[in-house]
């Protein structure tokens, strides 16, 4: 059942983000230049970056369809749920792996439960760049002048 809207769906995942990035330093194993340290941070960033991309009205962008937001926001959970094992950090204890793994099913669950639409029955407004190409490909075509 979808029941979140795309206005909180943006709320969470802007401070999944924000979390994820700060997870190395909430739990005590930063580590230069090690992996363990980089991926949090590189998937937080890319969460952030999405959720400024979305279409959703609290950031007031229009690029990319809800629709297709929520399925990168799936990927990128289960991305970040594999991603210990993938890079061979889970080794190093569970406070490197726990938070990416939890994060990683709160980003799958918040794009589970994220309505593509504002209202009951309304659907969102196509982005800008598909409107702009629709109304210029349904324009009518304009006379040529003859010699």
């Amino acid at each position: 059942m979808k029941f979140l809207s795309p206005r909180a769906h943006a709320i969470i995942a802007l401070s999944i983000g924000l979390f994820l990035m700060l997870s190395p330093y909430l739990f005590s194993f930063y580590v230069a230049n090690d992996l363990s340290t980089t991926v949090p941070k590189v998937i937080g960033l890319v969460i952030i970056l999405s959720e400024l991309t979305a279409e959703n009205r609290l950031i007031g962008t229009r690029k990319v369809s809800m629709w297709l937001h929520t399925r990168f926001d799936m990927g990128i959970g289960f991305f970040a749920m594999i991603s210990p094992w993938l890079y061979d950090y889970s080794a190093h204890g569970y406070t490197t792996w726990l938070p990416q793994v939890l994060i990683g099913s709160m980003l799958i669950l918040n794009a589970l439960v994220t309505r593509s639409t504002y209202k009951k029955g309304v659907k969102s407004k196509p982005s800008l760049y598909a409107s702009s190409a629709k109304s210029f490909l349904e324009s009518p075509k304009l006379p040529i002048a003859h010699k």
